[in-house]
């Protein structure tokens, strides 16, 4: 062997060159290597969320050929797998996954991994909703099996979620979250099933994105209001309490009702301040009603998120409003659902306990459509429950809806609870709760909802007529 200048390489120069090789074919193997991890994920193999980007990014592009489906595919209760028999089983759930969604799909689509649970496919070829949704479903039942592991054996099944989009008119990352929205729909029923991004899904997407936005703004610029609807008592008309009702009166969308907004708010981590507004704004209303001698002896009842128990400091938020408000704990009642009461019970009791230690009363609203059972409502610190308006509404309609109003009624009696029912609009509903025994009631037959300038006339002596809704 010859070096440059023409003289013969000795074994020294020869060994050199060797080893420069083979250092020259190792870095050249270490990018490969980094250029794989770089787009690939390490579990699976299969194409990781980068390099599904940049595909959608080309797919997606202006002028390419369209429509372009994607399909988001979320393991079913992979976290009870991994709970109960470990995370190799759930890894091996995840491989076994993988391996199936490539045996069962063409070799020219996209096939990734996300996340932990979540896999995308993007068929090579133009789809129509259609045929995407049949495709999706194909790709459903055939990746869908049993696992055995040891002597155990894990059921496989997979929601799929179906985006259709057209090129040029969304971005990749609205294109996933569109899949993602629609997985999550599939999830809600029940999962192992497909579910297709609507039109409905699109509106509700593009309301939390209002939300999500306006909302900060909202709780400084007035547009958030309370209105305050009257519990009364049916003998005499006299308000017993006031329920805070939050209304959004938003730019653009005209008046929201809590139902519609909250819930957004909660999952966009705004939940807990909204509720915070919500104590300090009714407190500061109930406060000036008490200060003019009309509120004496009304409750306040304010509605309780799950944000709000579940966030540190709580009691010390409840504690402080009341403190800065010169509002009395027993004046003040915190409501929440069944659900929420029992969506984490030892939570949810050591909060209510502590918010006890304050006088501050708790009901139950929506009695009776939620999970509580006898042993929980017993062992929880409740001082009344509100019967959901379901069962009033045909009251001396319906005889069962009349039983199970008699049986609460008898329930909270026994119990020594405060009984209130909701929902009340019709004067054959008013009699039969009095008939009944069951004496308090809200609903558009007594009042309905108003604003904070209208509660003060309600609130005087004689305001509210029974015979409005007794009269036979």
């Amino acid at each position: 062997m010859q070096t440059p200048d023409g003289s013969q390489a000795g074994p020294a120069d020869s060994a050199a060159a060797a080893d420069l090789l083979a250092q020259l074919r190792a870095s050249e193997a270490a990018v490969r290597a980094l250029q794989h991890s770089a787009t690939h994920d390490d579990l699976t193999g299969l194409w990781n969320r980068r390099a599904l980007r940049a595909h959608l990014d080309e797919r997606l592009g202006a002028g390419a050929p369209g429509p372009v489906a994607v399909l988001f595919l979320d393991i079913d209760r992979l976290k009870a797998v991994n709970d109960t028999m470990g995370h190799s089983a759930g890894d091996a759930l995840i491989c076994r996954l993988a391996d199936s969604l490539v045996d069962n799909v063409e070799d020219a689509d996209m096939v990734a991994r996300i996340g932990g649970d979540e896999f995308v496919i993007v068929p090579h070829r133009a789809l129509a909703a259609d045929a995407a949704t049949a495709e999706a479903d194909r790709i459903r039942r055939a990746v869908t099996e049993d696992l055995h592991w040891g002597a155990d054996s894990i059921g496989r099944g997979v929601s799929v979620g179906v985006a259709v989009e057209t090129p040029g008119e969304v971005t990749p990352a609205t294109a996933l979250e569109n899949a993602d929205r629609a997985v999550l729909a599939a999830k809600s029923f029940g999962g192992d099933r497909v579910t297709v991004f609507c039109d409905r899904m699109r509106a509700d997407a593009r309301l939390a994105a209002d939300v999500e936005r306006d909302l900060p703004r909202a709780l400084n610029d007035g547009s958030l209001q309370l209105h305050y609807q009257p519990e009364v008592d049916l003998r005499t008309g006299r308000v017993h309490a006031l329920e805070a009702l939050l209304r959004w009166h938003h730019p653009t969308r005209g008046a929201l009702s809590p139902e519609t907004f909250a819930p957004l708010a909660e999952a966009t981590s705004q939940g807990a301040r909204l509720g915070r507004w919500v104590f300090a704004r009714a407190c500061a209303d109930f406060a000036r009603w008490r200060a003019a001698g009309l509120a004496r002896d009304v409750l306040l009842r304010v509605n309780v998120s799950p944000a709000q128990l579940v966030c540190a400091g709580f009691r010390d938020n409840v504690a402080a409003t009341l403190s800065e408000s010169d509002v009395p704990g027993p004046a003040l009642c915190v409501e929440l659902t069944e659900h929420e009461m029992v969506r984490d019970l030892p939570s949810t009791q050591a909060t209510l306990v502590a918010v006890k230690e304050l006088g501050v009363q708790v009901a139950i609203d929506d009695f009776g459509v939620g999970f509580s059972s006898f042993a929980q409502l017993k062992s929880l610190p409740v001082d009344g429950i509100k019967i959901d308006r379901s069962f009033v509404r045909r009251l001396g309609v319906d005889p069962s809806d009349h039983a199970i109003v008699r049986a609460a009624t008898g329930l909270a009696n026994g119990l020594g609870l405060h009984l209130t029912a909701e929902g009340v609009e019709t004067t054959i509903a008013a009699r039969a709760l009095v008939d009944i025994g069951c004496y308090h009631a809200q609903g558009f037959l007594p009042a309905r909802p108003m604003p904070s300038a209208d509660v003060p006339a309600v609130l005087r002596p004689g305001a509210l007529d029974p015979q409005r809704w007794l009269r036979r």
